[in-house]
Order: C-alpha cells, then sequence, then structure tokens
C-alpha cells in the first residue's frame, strides 16, 4: 500500500489530477473486491494535509461502495472535513461532502 499512496501523492505533485483519481478508483475498488482491508488502511494513513479537494473527495467517493466495511472511512471524513472546513469554509465544505456520507 505505501507504493500506492507514494503515487498518489507523486501526481498530485505533477499536477496530474485525472491520473491520479482514476488510479485511487481503480486501486479503491480492487481493494473493495479483495475485503476492504488495503482500502481501509489507506483511508488511515491518507495525508489529508498533502492532497487537493479533488483527491480527498476522489478517496471518499471511491470508498462509498464500501462505506459499512470500512472502520476508517468515518475517520477519514471527519479529517477531510476539517481540513476543507479551514480551507473553503463549513458550509461549503460540508455540502461538498454531505451526500459522501
Amino acid at each position: 500500500m505505501p507504493f500506492f499512496l507514494d503515487e498518489i501523492y507523486r501526481l498530485h505533485l505533477l499536477e496530474q489530477t485525472d491520473k491520479a483519481l482514476d488510479l485511487i478508483f481503480a486501486w479503491t475498488n480492487h481493494s473493495l473486491k479483495s475485503g476492504g482491508a488495503q482500502a481501509d488502511e489507506a483511508l488511515r494513513s491518507v495525508d489529508v494535509n498533502a492532497l487537493d479537494e479533488d483527491l480527498l473527495v476522489g478517496f471518499l467517493s471511491s470508498s462509498y461502495p464500501g462505506k459499512n466495511l470500512l472502520r476508517n472511512r468515518s475517520v477519514f471524513a471527519e479529517r477531510m472535513l476539517e481540513r476543507l472546513a479551514q480551507e473553503i469554509g463549513q458550509p461549503r465544505a460540508d455540502a461538498l461532502i454531505r451526500d459522501l456520507l
């Protein structure tokens, strides 16, 4: 899993958001089909301060099908919401992720 997150951070630095989102969705989907343990660990490990709003929403969106399986998802959502509220304000942050919880 470290390679996965390292690659996401690398793509983010290169401003290759679409490639990073494709990787997030493909990797999370594969993990969920395998029981979700890796996706759950990734959500626990993601540095919410190192990624932009699009990629954070990508992690939350891609993990939605496993929301009842991934125990770290709600903690990730809280960390993400706190970070986004600081940047874009609480009302906008709440609206951004409301349907993804």
